[in-house]
C-alpha cells in the first residue's frame, strides 16, 4: 500500500490529499494509520468499502488484504448480500477515482474463495489492463533515493507549488541510484552498506514516532486523554529527529535527550490517575535505560559521588553491551547501536499498544 502512495505521490501533481486508501470493513484501519504516520503521509485519507459517498480523488488505493480468510465479506460477495448491492458499492467506488486506481488483491485468494464472484470478474477484468509492476518498483526506488530536502516537497508540497516548472524539472531528473563508476567494488559495496543503515535508522525512527502517536489515538478512543503528552518540544523533537544522524557519541547523546523527552518525561504511564495506566504499565527496561542515558550525558557528574558516577556508566556500558557488545567507536558503530535501541524502543510501545486494547 505504501509503495502504491509513492507511486502517486511521484506521478506528477498529486498530493496526499488527492490520495484515498480504501479497506473492506476489517481492514484494520488503526494499522494502515500507523504505517501511514510510519511514512510521513498523515494526509492520506482512509476509508471503509461501503462508507464512501459523494467524493472524488486522483488516486484511490483499493486495498482487499484483508477480505476474508477462510469466509466472504458481505459487500463483496453477491451471492450473500445481492448482485445489484455489491455492483453500486463497486460502482461507487470506482466512480471515485479520477486518475489511477491501484487495487491490491491476491487474485487466486480470490478466484478461490469468491469463485464466480462479481468482483473476481472485476479483478480479472483490471488484471489485463494493469501496468507493470516494475514501474511501480521504479517509482519507488527513486522517492527513496530522493535526497531528504527535495523528499519533503514530494510528500507536503501544496498543488501550486507541484505544478511549477522547477518542481516538475527536479522530479523528472530524480533517477534511481547506481554504483559510482569511478569506485573500487569494496568502496560501493561500503557505501551501498552506509546508505542502507541511514536508510534504515530513519525508518526505525518514523516508526518509533508513529507508534507513539498511536498510542494517543488510541487513548481518545477509550475516552481517555493522550498517553503522551503533546508540547511544543515534542513537536519539534519529532519533526527534527529524522533528520539528524547518529555518528558520533555527541549525536547519539543529542538524541537520546530527545528521546528521553518524547518517551519517558511526558509519559503518563506512573501516574495512577489516569485510565489506562494499569494497562500501560509495562515491565521493560526500556524507559530507565532511557532516563539513565539521559542522567549520564546531561548530568553534573562532578557533583555526583564517585561510586554514583561509576554505577552508572556501568550502567551505560551494559546497555551498550546489549546493543552491539562494545560500546561505539565508529559512526557505523553508533548507527548500529542506535538502530538497535530504537527497535528496543518499538517493541515497548507495541507492547503498551496491546496492553492498551487488551
Amino acid at each position: 500500500m505504501i509503495d502504491c502512495v509513492k507511486h502517486s505521490l511521484m506521478n506528477g501533481t498529486t498530493t496526499q490529499s488527492d490520495i484515498l486508501v480504501v479497506v473492506p470493513p476489517s481492514g484494520q484501519s488503526t494499522y494502515l494509520r500507523e504505517l501511514l504516520r510510519a511514512n510521513q503521509m498523515t494526509d492520506v485519507e482512509i476509508a471503509t468499502l461501503g462508507s464512501i459517498r459523494v467524493c472524488t480523488k486522483r488516486s484511490l488505493i483499493f486495498d482487499t488484504t484483508v477480505a476474508g480468510i477462510d469466509f466472504t465479506l458481505r459487500l463483496l460477495d453477491d451471492k450473500k448480500s445481492g448482485a445489484i448491492r455489491v455492483a453500486d458499492t463497486l460502482k461507487t467506488l470506482l466512480a471515485t477515482v479520477t486518475e489511477d486506481l491501484y487495487v491490491i488483491a491476491d487474485v487466486t485468494y480470490f478466484n478461490t474463495r469468491y469463485k464466480d464472484r462479481l468482483i473476481s470478474k472485476l479483478l480479472a477484468l483490471l488484471s489485463s489492463r494493469t501496468e507493470s509492476a516494475g514501474n511501480i518498483l521504479n517509482a519507488v526506488r527513486r522517492f527513496d533515493d530522493l535526497a531528504p530536502e527535495f523528499r519533503k516537497k514530494v510528500l507536503f508540497a501544496p498543488a501550486e507549488e507541484k505544478q511549477s516548472s522547477e518542481y516538475k524539472t527536479k522530479l523528472e531528473q530524480a533517477k534511481p541510484s547506481f554504483f559510482d563508476a569511478s569506485k573500487s567494488p569494496s568502496q560501493q559495496s561500503i557505501a551501498v552498506a552506509e546508505q542502507k543503515l541511514k536508510k534504515d535508522v530513519r525508518a526505525a525512527i518514523l516508526r518509533v514516532l508513529a507508534k507513539r502517536d498511536i498510542i494517543n489515538i488510541l487513548a481518545q478512543y477509550l475516552e481517555a486523554y493522550p498517553f503522551y503528552k503533546t508540547t511544543q518540544e515534542t513537536v519539534k523533537y519529532a519533526a527534527t529527529l529524522s533528520d539528524l544522524e547518529c555518528e558520533n557519541e555527541n549525536d547519539f547523546k543529542n538524541v537520546m535527550q530527545m528521546w528521553n523527552v518524547l518517551i519517558y518525561e511526558t509519559s503518563e504511564s506512573d501516574k495512577t490517575n489516569h485510565p489506562l495506566a494499569v494497562k500501560a504499565r509495562v515491565d521493560s527496561k526500556i524507559a530507565s535505560d532511557i532516563q539513565e542515558i539521559h542522567a549520564y550525558y546531561h548530568s553534573d557528574l562532578e557533583l555526583v559521588v564517585e561510586l554514583g558516577k561509576q554505577k552508572l556508566a556501568q550502567s551505560i556500558q551494559k546497555i551498550f553491551n546489549d546493543c552491539i557488545g562494545r560500546k561505539p567507536v565508529t559512526p557505523t558503530d553508533w548507527m548500529n547501536a542506535y538502530l538497535i535501541f530504537l527497535g528496543r524502543m518499538e517493541k515497548y510501545l507495541d507492547t503498551v499498544t496491546k496492553q492498551i486494547r487488551m
